[in-house]
């Protein structure tokens, strides 16, 4: 609904009643999506799996962190390799650091076998019959995969609520934000309004 910058500062029952019946006389007002339950369990899920990458995505900053404080450079060419886990756990560590070492390492392949059984999961659910076509539909286009896929669908439920492609973008925060008075148009980042999950995962897919 639309609402006067005085809702902002100034919240009661009367303003707020003044403020609804204002919207339904003038009609400006629009119907807030409401997703069933199935999809709100599957979000929550999806939800949970992003958090602990961001948990992985962590502990390799720390693990990387203590190497190169200690003085220890690895000469292969990629990192997080089997070659690279081999080199980590044959550092020649003082004892207490070595303890602190093999903790990250345990905590880094708990994680990494947790995501591995949640992709698993996700593909799964992928294939039952109210995901399937949709999910489909958005794996064609580059960098989306499955699990992107699955993330965007259950977010945005029902993309027949977006009128264009421009609310869409606008819904999710990738419109431009904009300082422009007369005939000076200024634009500035994205507006980072709206769903940050859906936005930086369409960012990653198209960044892939």
């Amino acid at each position: 609904m639309l609402r006067s910058s005085k809702n902002k500062f100034v919240k009661n029952d009367k303003l707020d009643a003044r403020m609804i019946a204002q919207n339904l006389a003038n009609g400006t007002y629009k119907a807030v999506h409401i997703p069933d339950s199935e999809y709100i369990e599957t979000k929550e899920y999806i939800r949970m799996v992003q958090s602990r990458e961001k948990s992985l995505k962590k502990i390799k900053q720390e693990i990387k962190s203590l190497i190169l404080r200690h003085g220890y450079f690895y000469d292969g060419k990629s990192t997080w390799t089997v070659a690279y886990m081999k080199w980590m756990k044959a550092l020649n560590m003082p004892p207490i650091l070595r303890e602190a070492m093999n903790e990250y390492l345990l905590e880094y392949e708990h994680l990494t076998d947790q995501i591995e059984r949640f992709s698993t999961r996700i593909e799964e659910m992928s294939h039952q019959e109210r995901y399937a076509e949709s999910v489909a539909h958005l794996r064609t286009f580059k960098g989306i995969d499955t699990a992107s896929a699955m993330t965007i669908q259950v977010e945005i439920s029902d993309f027949n609520r977006f009128a264009t492609a421009k609310s869409f973008c606008a819904y999710i925060g990738l419109t431009p934000s904009e300082q422009s008075s007369g005939g000076k148009v200024n634009l500035g980042g994205i507006s980072k309004q709206g769903n940050s999950l859906v936005r930086t995962t369409l960012i990653e897919c198209a960044e892939h």
